[in-house]
């Protein structure tokens, strides 16, 4: 597929509707965006994508002051079969939002799904927005890395790495000051791995953690172990609420013989 470069002096808005690249068994184009502001609304999608064969989709890279995906506005990649999806790489000068169930996703099925690098001052999710790298079968989930100089919120929303029975992901976060709230969520997940699987792993550098009815979590349902939770937090770390916690769980389920994984904070 060929490849998509855009570059606008204003902004870029897409509203119900589509940026994309797909590939039926060749490899996928590239898309690139450069502008002072994009903003993805009302199930409007940036996407690259292959669907069969061991292809690799296309990068996606963004390079904004602000994004915005609002209302079920989506930016994905994603790989079928064995191929491997293409990382999305995301610099923000300002800011990155994800409003009113906003998607960032990276997904495969048994091949190597892509990466998520988001690099901004100020990262926002709420009301049932998702950041996520998957396997959705015997692949690889990918690895979610943030770096914010300023804040991490994430309000009734979830960042996750999660395969199912494949290896897993893992999801770093380096930031000032980090929120999890009303069930605002992190989670690392391999559901069916075998005793060699590799686990699903969470590592969070911050000043100051705050969970307000918020979890930070990582888990098996397999034979594998869940992964390690390491949390470095210069400053504080508070939990307020019966419901805010940081877990790692072993899921008592038939074969299941996965223990759970070791917790750090610092």
């Amino acid at each position: 597929a060929g490849n998509i470069t855009i570059n606008a002096t204003d902004f870029i808005s897409s509203t119900n509707s589509q940026i994309i690249t797909e590939a039926l068994t060749s490899d996928g184009g590239k898309i690139s965006l450069k502008t002072p502001s994009l903003m993805i609304s009302d199930r409007g999608a940036i996407n690259a994508s292959v669907k069969t064969g061991k292809s690799t989709a296309g990068d996606i890279d963004i390079d904004v002051a602000t994004l915005t995906l609002n209302n079920g506005g989506q930016i994905t990649s994603s790989s079928g079969e064995r191929g491997t999806g293409g990382n999305i790489v995301i610099a923000a000068s300002d800011y990155v939002k994800l409003h009113s169930g906003g998607i960032l996703k990276s997904t495969t099925e048994d091949g190597i799904a892509g990466n998520i690098q988001i690099t901004t001052p100020q990262l926002e999710l709420d009301d049932i927005s998702i950041i996520s790298a998957q396997s959705l079968s015997t692949g690889q989930a990918g690895k979610v890395n943030i770096q914010s100089d300023y804040s991490v919120s994430i309000n009734n929303s979830e960042i996750n790495t999660a395969s199912q029975k494949g290896q897993g992901g893992s999801i770093t976060i380096n930031t000032h000051d980090l929120r999890l709230e009303n069930n605002g969520r992190i989670n690392a997940k391999v559901i069916e791995g075998r005793a060699y699987t590799e686990p699903a792993k969470v590592n969070i550098t911050t000043n100051t953690l705050t969970l307000n009815q918020g979890k930070i979590e990582s888990s098996t349902e397999g034979k594998s172990p869940a992964g390690e939770i390491t949390i470095t937090a210069s400053e504080y770390v508070r939990l307020v609420g019966e419901y805010s916690g940081i877990f790692s769980l072993a899921e008592a389920k038939a074969g299941a013989i996965g223990s759970a994984g070791s917790i750090s904070i610092q």
